[in-house]
């Protein structure tokens, strides 16, 4: 399960640097150790996007990770030294969710810089936010062969993923689960409902844990964003997503998706507006880890440094 979130997280993390003039200095960074001081460095600066203004984020909040070598029993010690305490611990990373009492917010950089330069710890960062990815709904999408070629507009025909020579082979089959990362899934669309997971380990609403995992009721997935067992969409982006990736085929109805019987479970981080935070995000990543799903839909992001 571990191996699972790194790699996801990995992922993630790779997608931090997206300024330009930043992107050219890692090029010439080689290793872990110079890598770490980079992130460090840019951490303490104030965040902007690539137009300039300021990313979001809780400025209450900030994320620590420990060197693996360091002793549970002592981290709330070291983190009590300097004035903060643990909120949420993600297990499968060894990363810690911190808050900042309101009288020390304004410190919050110091904070980081002292936590950064603290020999048991990895690395710490702030808690930024996070937007969902654009995709646009207008009436004329379908003419943007570049986009989903089906020879209209003069395009080349059949210059895509050859998702009906595929379906000659196979439409797919309900071993595969993936876990869309987004603003929730609308579980009750006629093209979905057939479609979304079950945590057969949970008995529906009945107010219990009932496979110890930290989640009551959670037989549908999770809402991150509002802590509870519902993750409906409120947005429209992670359902019009998960149709892409497996809305039930040959059924006279809506669209279809790439796996016609597919299994989606649906992780909701981002709220009615899109927005979500990292903090989340890693819980939703690590849920996933934890119940052994291995593929996940993550279309979000957006610009760190």
């Amino acid at each position: 399960m571990a191996k699972n979130a790194n790699i996801l997280l990995d992922i993630y993390a790779s997608s931090i640097f997206a300024n330009e003039v930043l992107l050219n200095e890692i090029e010439n960074i080689k290793t872990k150790k110079p890598l770490l001081d980079f992130v460090k460095k840019y951490n303490l600066n104030k965040l902007k996007d690539n137009t300039g203004q300021y990313v979001k984020y809780k400025k209450n909040i900030i994320l620590v990770k420990f060197k693996s070598s360091v002793k549970v029993k002592n981290i709330n010690s070291i983190l009590t030294s300097y004035g903060v305490s643990v909120v949420k611990k993600y297990e499968t990373i060894n990363l810690y969710k911190i808050s900042i009492p309101e009288q020390y917010v304004s410190n919050r950089d110091d904070i980081i810089k002292k936590l950064n330069n603290n020999k048991y710890i990895e690395y710490a960062e702030p808690n930024i936010s996070i937007q969902k990815n654009r995709y646009p709904y207008d009436p004329s999408l379908d003419k943007l062969w570049g986009l989903n070629n089906i020879g209209q507009e003069g395009g080349t025909y059949d210059a895509d993923i050859d998702a009906p020579e595929a379906w000659n082979k196979s439409i797919g089959n309900n071993s595969v689960v993936i876990a869309v990362i987004d603003t929730g899934v609308d579980y009750e669309h006629e093209d979905l409902s057939r479609n979304i997971w079950v945590n057969i380990a949970e008995i529906p609403n009945n107010g219990l844990d009932d496979d110890n995992n930290g989640y009551i009721d959670d037989y549908r997935g999770w809402d991150f964003a509002n802590n509870d067992n519902d993750p409906m969409d409120d947005d429209g982006h992670g359902t019009h997503c998960t149709g892409t990736i497996g809305a039930v085929g040959n059924n006279d109805i809506g669209i279809v998706g790439v796996n016609w019987n597919v299994k989606i479970v649906p992780l909701k981080f981002l709220d009615s507006c899109g927005s979500g935070d990292v903090a989340d995000a890693i819980e939703a990543i690590q849920y996933a880890a934890d119940m052994g799903i291995k593929i996940s839909s993550n279309s979000w992001g957006g610009y760190y440094l």
